[in-house]
């Protein structure tokens, strides 16, 4: 028997608006709630016609998504494991050679030394933007010679956080959208557009 939203978030242990909200920005639902793209008619949802009498303009048709078992299982997935899931790999400390250090703490290292505006500034944060859009921006290999290990340690993390688990780097952080975008101001230089 299908499930309607308030009963699949009560199992879900969120509020309705916030899995809705979730679901719509993940694509899963339209902005009229129904499912689309490879999530419609795969039997995750069901749309139900329905209606109700208005008082002056009679029998008005609706229709309703309903959540299948399927379904079901498919939202616990991507509202609640798989961020889980998430969360556990950009937060586990990555060995390299005797250290371990988090992407958390990888990021934050290099977002402290692109501030600093000293010799190694520029490749932190060509590192960073290069890693928060890889389409706008390029990473020069010869900067990555200069850095202290402990640096070039925190390089490789980040890499490995974008290339292997496909997380850009402001993510980790607090306020990390206003502070990249305010790295890409600082370092307009490194765009694309301007290295010619």
């Amino acid at each position: 028997m299908p499930y309607t939203f308030d009963d699949t978030a009560q199992f879900l242990g969120i509020g309705r608006n916030v899995m809705t909200k979730k679901l719509r920005e993940m694509r899963v639902l339209d902005s009229a709630n129904k499912p689309q793209g490879r999530y419609s008619g795969k039997g995750y949802f069901v749309v139900a016609n329905n209606s109700w009498t208005h008082p002056e303009k009679g029998k008005m048709p609706y229709q309703k998504t309903l959540v299948t078992d399927s379904g079901l299982q498919l939202l616990e997935y991507l509202l609640i494991k798989k961020p889980e899931e998430e969360k556990m790999q950009r937060e586990a400390p990555i060995t390299c050679g005797t250290k371990n250090i988090s992407p958390y703490q990888a990021v934050n290292a290099l977002l402290e030394l692109a501030n600093k505006h000293c010799g190694s500034s520029e490749t932190a944060a060509a590192v960073l933007l290069s890693t928060y859009n890889i389409y706008e921006y390029k990473l020069d290999l010869g900067g990555l010679c200069l850095l202290d290990f402990n640096y070039y340690l925190s390089v490789l993390v980040v890499i490995d956080l974008r290339c292997r688990m496909n997380t850009e780097p402001h993510t980790l952080i607090e306020n990390g959208g206003a502070l990249f975008q305010q790295l890409a101001t600082d370092w307009s230089h490194l765009h694309n557009k301007n290295l010619h």
